[in-house]
């Protein structure tokens, strides 16, 4: 939970059809939920008074195309999740389709044979990846071989055209590892148009060969397409804006909102968006400025920057339990994008805090975007066990920044106290993480690194050792 503390991204918000309101936009994930320990969130765990806007993430498209859950328990989840409005009756709650996964197989892998295999429907998949690969080629070192087969060339990616990931990636990651002498093939070069509104007499083939993205339909001014991993989906946001109005107009209760979240790199953004075409359609765009760098590179990068590096070229150019892991590193700014890092032997780990909050709040209000969304809920330290500065620290923090148009957050009821040398030393022999508290049920021990912490469940909760949580008495 300690590396959960710092927030997967900050980002820019364009509010396209109500220009004066600022809006918080935070992003509530149904995966964490299986989080261990005090990592785990829940709707319970969200604060409905803390931003503008709630997106639950992610719905699944089913093959009939119509909404469907992902998580086994998503129904029950958002009625937990649009109960929050009970309390703030000012949010608005909204719900994601897509995410990393929309369109593409469910990976697993099989412990005991070390290989992965894929799910998509009634299909299955058994494949090698690099992180197979690296388990076959560290067998074959250990057991002396003079080397590896492979059956056969083209079934590799040869052409770079399926991946993404260059020409040969399976056997190019395999030569690496193998320390051998393999002429990899020249890189392939691709061009891209400037604009994409050729459109083909088919829809369900339009996407093939384009980068991920949404296109205009020439052949039809209502509608667009959408392209995820070569798969097709044609939209019709005008007729989805139409029928949200008619339905408001009906019930007499304000429209439903349309919004996207769009990716922020100019070579995707060139490609792949028609921004003043969907913009009609849409209340507001999130716009995507995090996961610039990450393990899919070779060198380290921070994930979040406000601006350029000195190091980037080409289209990166343009690209726009943290505070367990502060305790004995060493905290550098990477001054030309003005966002912190830390050094602890061998690690490196980029991260926001409040710094580089200001100064990225300070350039959306001066470039008058709408306001800020957050990725996500969970990875900010939303009960205060971490950074002893009380619960949601960085949101907090960031709302303060958005100005007057949102109001104040109400009075915390959750209290820290702590206890460096309580006279137990509960911790000093205990797994770090939350446990009970015998003499009192209204605190509970918070352990890491042996140190303890003492901390109080909000007024009238007691804690329940079955979940690790704060939860009501039974009555």
């Amino acid at each position: 939970m300690a590396r959960l503390a710092v927030l997967g991204g900050l980002s820019l918000l364009m509010c396209l059809q109500i220009v004066s309101s600022t809006k918080l936009v935070c992003y509530f994930t149904n995966w964490s939920q299986y989080r261990p320990g005090v990592g785990r969130y829940m709707p319970s765990n969200v604060d409905p008074n803390l931003c503008t806007h709630l997106i639950y993430a992610f719905s699944a498209i089913s093959p009939s195309n119509e909404l469907s859950p992902y998580e086994w328990n998503d129904d029950i989840l958002y009625k937990s999740f649009n109960a929050l409005k009970q309390t703030n009756p000012k949010l608005k709650t909204l719900l994601a389709v897509g995410g990393w996964n929309f369109g593409i197989a469910h990976v697993h892998w099989i412990d005991e044979q070390k290989v992965p295999y894929a799910t998509k429907g009634n299909e299955w998949v058994g494949f090698d990846n690099w992180q197979s690969f690296e388990i076959k080629a560290q067998y074959l070192k250990d057991n002396k071989f003079g080397g590896a087969f492979i059956w056969a060339l083209d079934l590799d990616d040869f052409s770079g055209q399926f991946c993404g990931q260059g020409n040969y990636p399976l056997i190019g990651k395999l030569s690496s590892l193998l320390d051998l002498d393999y002429p990899r093939p020249p890189p392939s070069i691709t061009t891209t148009a400037k604009t994409t509104t050729t459109t083909v007499a088919s829809g369900d083939d339009f996407c093939s060969g384009k980068p991920d993205g949404i296109y205009k339909n020439d052949m039809d001014s209502n509608s667009f397409y959408q392209c995820v991993y070569g798969h097709t989906y044609h939209q019709r946001c005008q007729e989805l804006l139409e029928g949200y109005t008619a339905e408001g107009t009906a019930t007499d209760r304000p429209r439903l909102m349309i919004s996207a979240a769009v990716a922020a790199g100019k070579g995707t953004i060139d490609a792949g968006y028609e921004i003043a075409e969907i913009a009609k359609y849409l209340d507001f765009i999130n716009v995507m400025t995090y996961d610039y760098h990450g393990t899919f590179e070779d060198v380290t990068g921070h994930h979040s920057p406000l601006y350029k590096g000195s190091q980037d070229t080409g289209n990166h150019a343009y690209l726009n339990t943290i505070c367990t892991f502060l305790q004995g590193a060493s905290v550098h700014l990477i001054e030309d994008q003005e966002v912190p890092y830390a050094i602890k032997q061998n690690e490196w780990v980029g991260y926001d805090n409040k710094e580089s909050f200001q100064t990225k709040a300070d350039y959306l209000k001066d470039n008058r975007f709408g306001g800020a969304f957050v990725w996500s809920l969970d990875l900010d330290d939303f009960k205060g066990q971490f950074c002893g500065q009380g619960n949601y620290p960085l949101i907090s923090f960031l709302r303060s920044l958005l100005g007057p148009d949102l109001p104040p957050l109400p009075t915390r009821e959750t209290t820290i106290t702590t206890s460096a040398k309580p006279p137990d030393n509960f911790c000093a022999t205990m797994t770090s993480g939350v446990h009970a508290k015998p003499d009192d049920p209204h605190s509970f021990y918070n352990c890491a690194n042996g140190i303890t912490w003492i901390l109080n469940c909000p007024a009238n909760l007691i804690f329940k050792d079955s979940c690790h949580c704060c939860d009501w008495p039974l009555l």
